[in-house]
């Protein structure tokens, strides 16, 4: 599919350069590591494929931005 070929990285740091530089912060692998493990325990724990795992995940730091928004609201 065209869809897996797109560099989203690429096309969403257009909008929000962040994407484009936050690899090059000082201790931001600390982050990389725990999000992969994260990652890891997810998957395993529910037996949930990579792209459910993604989702999941993805929805659930979602959730969490939605909450602290709401309270700065």
């Amino acid at each position: 599919m065209i869809v897996d070929e797109i560099d989203w990285t690429g096309a969403w740091s257009k909008k929000y350069p962040i994407l484009a530089s936050y690899q090059d912060i000082q201790g931001i692998n600390t982050y990389c590591d725990k999000i992969s493990k994260l990652y890891d325990e997810c998957k395993n724990e529910f037996n949930f494929n990579d792209m459910d795992t993604v989702l999941v995940l993805k929805d659930i730091l979602y959730q969490k931005y939605e909450m602290v928004k709401k309270k700065s609201e």
